[in-house]
């Protein structure tokens, strides 16, 4: 048991008395052959790491941009222009990027709505950053390999909607909610990359 509650232990930083005898307990499961994997007990079996995600509302007189997916796997839903944030990218970069890629437009970023951690429609555990964005160049061009349609829609609209095929529904709609109730937060707690 020593060796595999020792790295536990590393991985948990510091852990209270109740949480150290039931990571104990599971370590001396493990090793005895009670569990076939550490993941059975932590319901990792599927997790394929954690997904970084850069999204953004793009507003503009009184309205959300949002996009229909073309991708064979989310085809057909509607979401906020988003995606993965690339390595040695920052945050907000990967916000402007995407917004670029999917919409054709050319975004400031004015604020955040927040952090959301999540497991996706896809199973992935997914940290997203979203940002509220004004359109300052460009015009709406969709990359048809990836973007279907394009529409916009006010804040109201979006939360009440039941007839659209929302990804990540409840995620979505958080978001919208924090947009309707100006919940926002400033760009400066995102540091320029070390």
């Amino acid at each position: 048991m020593g060796r595999t509650f020792f790295i536990f232990a590393q991985m948990k930083g510091s852990l209270d008395n109740s949480c150290i005898y039931n990571l104990r307990n599971v370590c001396s499961n493990y090793e005895s052959g009670n569990y076939r994997m550490l993941e059975d007990v932590f319901g990792m079996k599927n997790q394929q790491g954690i997904v970084l995600v850069a999204s953004v509302s793009i507003l503009h007189k009184g309205k959300i941009l949002i996009i229909k997916e073309n991708k064979p796997s989310v085809q057909n839903t509607w979401n906020f222009p988003s995606g993965r944030v690339e390595y040695g990218e920052t945050i907000m970069d990967a916000a402007r990027r995407e917004a670029r890629e999917e919409t054709g437009y050319d975004v400031r970023l004015a604020a955040a709505t927040g952090v959301y951690n999540f497991i996706s429609s896809l199973q992935q555990q997914v940290v997203l950053f979203h940002f509220l964005g004004e359109i300052i160049g460009g015009s709406l061009k969709l990359n048809a390999a990836e973007i279907a349609d394009a529409k916009w829609i006010t804040p109201v609209e979006l939360v009440n909607s039941e007839s659209l095929e929302l990804r990540d529904r409840d995620v979505m709609k958080q978001i919208t909610g924090n947009i309707i109730s100006n919940k926002e937060h400033p760009l400066t707690l995102f540091h320029n990359q070390v």
